[in-house]
C-alpha cells in the first residue's frame, strides 16, 4: 500500500496491520522510551490549546488518511504530551518508567479483554487473585476479598458504600429513604476522596465529621472519641472511620491500634487509606509505621504510587470473607452471569464492582512482582527512606533551610527563608511577598518544558506561641539534580544579577531561593525587565531573565517577570519525599570528565493536598513535594544498602564549591 493513498483498513491485510503496529512501537520506543526518559530532553513542548489544536490536525474528517500520515499523528501526539517517564517530570506521585510493569500493561493493552467473568478472562481472573492474596498477607489477613479499581479514590468510595451497605442493606433496594442521618470520621489531613465520595453516594459532605489531627498530621484519638459522641448527641448514626497510612503532604501514619480500639468500641467499620504508604508493608525495617492495619476492615493501596508500577494500579482490600463485594455491587446479569456455566461460577468476578467492563490493573504488578521478588520491592521502598534520610541530613547544613518536623515518612516538609526575610516573620505583608512566586516559576518552567513541579496554596501554620508562616515558593535546597545545561545567576533581594555561577554538563545543583535561581541573566535585572508581563515578549534580548534550559542559551534566557520574587525574596515549604523512580537515567559528563558517562541520583517532585492548618486561616503559600528517584537497577554505580551513590557526594561536593 503505497503511504499516499488513504489507509481504509487493515482488517484483510495482516501484513499491513503488522508493519503499522512495528513501526508504531518503534516509535514509541524512540520518542517515549528513549527520548521521554532522556535529561536531554524537555519534559513537555508546551503550545497554548489555540496552537496546539492547529498542530494536531484534531479534525475527524469523511476519508481515511494514509499510513505516513498516521504515523506523523502518533509522533505529533507523543511530541506534544506531557512526558511523566521524564526524570524532571515531579507534578504528580506517580512517574517513571518500570520496564516489567510496562511490558504488562501491553500485553494487557494487546490482549483487550474485560476483568469480569473466568470464560472471557481465566488467566487474568486467576492472577489477580493471586495479587490480591498477596497484598492481604502482607497487611495480615490469611483470608479476605478485593478487587482492582480505578484509582484509589474509587477505592475509598468503594469501602464506604460497603460499609453503609454492611450496615443497611436495604439501602441497595430503597436509596436514601431507608437511612437515618449518618457519620463518617476522618482526619483533616485525609484525601479529599473521602469528602467526594460522600457527596457521590448522596451521603453530602457534611456527613463528614473532621477529626483533629496533631502537629505531625496524625488523627488524634481522643477528638475522635469525642466527635463520634457528639455526632450520636445530633441524632447521627456514626458507621465508618477512614485512617490514612500516609498523608500526601506531611506523609503522617494515623495511629492505627488506637484508632482501631475507638472502632470496636463503637461497632464502626475501620477503612485504612494507604494509597500512598500501602507500599512500606513490603519493608521489614519500615512496617511497624502501620501497626494495627491488621484490625482494619478495608485497606486502600496503590502499587502505581510508591512502586512505581504504572497508571493504574490500585487495590481496595477486604478482611469480609461473606461476598460483601458481589452482595453490595451485584445485579446478576443474565447475559454474563448465568448461574448454569460449566465452570465454578464463583469465578466471575464482574458482579463485585458497579463496572460492567473493567480492565485487567493485575498484570503490570504480577510481572514486576516476578521480576523483582518480594526482597527487590522491599529494597526500592527502604531506599526511599534511606535517599529521604540524606535529604534531610543535607538540609539541616544549609542555612536559610527550616525542617517543618523530623520526617518518619519518605516525606520531608521544610521551610525556605531567603536572606532578604529572615527575621521578618512579623512583617505584615511577609506571607504576601512570598506566595507570589510559584505560579511565575511554574509558569517559567513549563513554558520552558524544563521541569514540571506542582506548587499549592497552604495557610498559616502555627508552631508553639508565635505564629511560622511558610514561605510561599522556592525551589529546593541545594541537592544534585540532573537538569541538562543551565546557566545560574544569583539575584538579590533588590534584583541584581551578581555573578554567573557556571555550567557542568547536565549535572548540576539548583540553588535555593528565587533570589539565587534565574537561568541566564547576567546583568543587574531593570525596571523594564520587572515589568515584563510572564509570557509576554520582554527579555528575549541579551541578558534577559531565563529559566532551567536543557541547552545553553546564547542570548538570555526566558521571558517573565521576576519583580515578585526578586524584590520579596520568597521562598517556599517543600515536601521532599523519597519516592524511587525506575527508568533508563543518562547524563553527558561535564567538564574535565572526559566524556565519560555517569548517573547522578535525580530528583522527582510531586503535589501534595494542602496542609491543614491548626492555627486556621491567612496565607496563601506554594508547597513543594521534592521526591528523590532511585537509580536504575542495571547501574552499576546504583547505590546498596540504603547508602547514597558516590555521585551524590561528588555532585554536592561541587555544589558547595560554587560549581552548577
Amino acid at each position: 500500500m503505497a503511504d499516499s493513498q488513504p489507509l481504509l483498513s487493515l482488517d484483510g491485510d495482516p501484513v499491513a496491520a503488522e508493519a503499522l503496529l512495528q513501526d508504531v512501537f518503534g516509535i514509541v520506543v524512540d520518542e517515549v522510551i528513549r527520548k521521554g526518559t532522556s535529561a536531554s530532553e524537555k519534559v513537555c513542548e508546551w503550545k497554548e490549546p489555540e496552537e496546539l489544536k492547529q498542530l494536531l490536525d484534531l479534525e475527524l474528517r469523511h476519508e481515511g488518511e494514509s499510513q505516513e500520515q498516521i504515523l506523523e499523528h502518533c509522533r505529533a501526539v507523543i511530541r506534544y504530551s506531557v512526558k511523566t517517564c521524564h526524570p524532571r517530570f515531579f507534578n504528580q506521585l506517580f512517574s517513571g518508567l518500570d520496564p516489567h510493569a510496562l511490558a504488562g500493561r501491553i500485553v494487557t493493552e494487546s490482549l483487550n479483554t474485560s476483568q469480569y467473568t473466568y470464560e472471557i478472562a481465566p488467566v487474568f481472573v486467576l492472577m489477580e487473585e493471586e495479587v490480591l492474596k498477596k497484598l492481604r498477607a502482607l497487611v495480615g489477613w490469611s483470608s479476605g476479598d478485593g478487587v482492582f479499581c480505578p484509582g484509589g479514590s474509587i477505592s475509598n468510595m468503594y469501602a464506604v458504600n460497603l460499609a453503609r451497605y454492611q450496615r443497611y442493606p436495604d439501602c441497595k433496594q430503597r436509596g436514601l429513604r431507608a437511612l437515618p442521618p449518618l457519620a463518617l470520621f476522618t482526619s483533616k489531613e485525609c484525601h479529599y476522596s473521602i469528602k467526594k465520595g460522600a457527596a457521590f453516594l448522596g451521603l453530602g459532605t457534611d456527613s463528614v465529621r473532621v477529626v483533629k489531627a496533631d502537629e505531625r498530621g496524625k488523627m488524634i484519638p481522643e477528638d475522635l472519641e469525642r466527635q463520634i459522641s457528639l455526632a450520636k448527641a445530633e441524632g447521627a448514626v456514626p458507621f465508618l472511620v477512614s485512617a490514612t497510612s500516609g498523608t500526601t503532604v506531611l506523609g503522617a501514619f494515623d495511629p492505627l491500634e488506637a484508632i482501631a480500639d475507638v472502632c470496636q468500641h463503637h461497632g464502626l467499620w475501620l477503612h485504612v487509606d494507604a494509597a500512598w504508604g500501602g507500599s512500606v508493608l513490603l519493608s521489614q525495617t519500615h512496617r511497624h509505621l502501620l501497626a494495627g492495619i491488621q484490625r482494619a476492615d478495608s485497606v486502600a493501596w496503590n502499587p502505581h504510587k510508591l512502586l512505581s508500577t504504572g497508571l493504574q494500579c490500585s487495590a481496595l482490600l477486604l478482611r469480609d470473607t461473606s461476598n460483601l463485594l458481589k452482595r453490595c455491587h451485584g445485579s446478576q446479569a443474565s447475559y454474563l452471569f448465568q448461574q448454569d456455566k460449566f465452570y465454578d461460577v464463583a469465578l466471575d468476578t464482574g458482579d463485585k464492582v458497579v463496572q460492567c467492563g473493567r480492565r485487567v490493573d493485575c498484570l503490570k504488578l504480577w510481572l514486576m512482582w516476578k521480576a523483582q521478588g518480594e526482597q527487590g520491592l522491599q529494597r526500592r521502598v527502604d531506599q526511599a527512606f534511606a535517599l529521604a534520610r540524606y535529604l534531610v541530613e543535607e538540609l539541616k547544613k544549609r542555612e536559610g533551610f527550616e525542617l517543618v518536623m523530623e520526617p518518619e515518612f519518605v516525606n520531608v516538609c521544610f521551610w525556605f527563608v531567603p536572606p532578604s526575610l529572615r527575621g521578618k516573620k512579623g512583617s505584615p505583608d511577609y506571607s504576601e511577598r512570598l506566595s507570589k512566586v510559584a505560579p511565575i516559576l511554574k509558569e517559567r518552567m513549563v513554558r520552558k518544558g524544563s521541569m514540571m513541579i506542582g506548587y499549592q496554596p497552604h495557610g498559616t501554620r502555627f508552631t508553639g506561641p508565635r505564629p511560622v508562616r511558610p514561605a510561599s515558593f522556592d525551589w529546593l535546597l541545594k541537592v544534585p539534580v540532573v537538569l541538562g545545561r543551565c546557566r545560574l545567576a544569583r539575584v538579590g533581594p533588590k534584583g541584581r544579577v551578581s555573578g554567573s555561577v557556571g555550567r557542568a554538563g547536565t549535572r548540576m545543583c539548583v540553588v535555593a531561593a528565587a533570589e539565587e535561581l534565574v537561568c541566564g541573566a547576567e546583568r543587574p535585572m531593570d525596571e523594564e525587565d520587572a515589568a515584563a508581563p510572564v509570557g509576554g515578549d520582554r527579555g528575549r534580548g541579551p541578558g534577559g531573565l531565563g529559566s532551567v534550559s536543557t541547552e545553553p542559551e546564547a542570548g538570555g534566557g526566558r521571558r517573565g517577570s521576576w519583580a515578585e520574587a526578586s524584590e520579596s525574596g520568597a521562598g517556599p515549604c517543600a515536601l521532599v519525599s523519597g519516592l524511587p523512580l525506575w527508568g533508563p537515567f543518562s547524563a553527558r559528563a561535564g567538564p574535565g570528565e572526559s566524556g565519560r558517562s555517569h548517573t547522578d541520583g535525580p530528583v522527582l517532585l510531586s503535589p501534595g493536598s494542602p496542609l491543614s492548618d491548626p492555627g486556621g486561616g491567612g496565607a496563601r503559600c506554594g508547597l513543594l513535594s521534592l521526591v528523590p528517584r532511585l537509580w536504575d537497577s542495571r547501574q552499576a554505580d546504583a547505590p546498596r544498602s540504603g547508602a547514597p551513590a558516590s555521585t551524590w557526594g561528588r555532585a554536592l561536593a561541587e555544589c558547595r564549591g560554587g560549581q552548577s
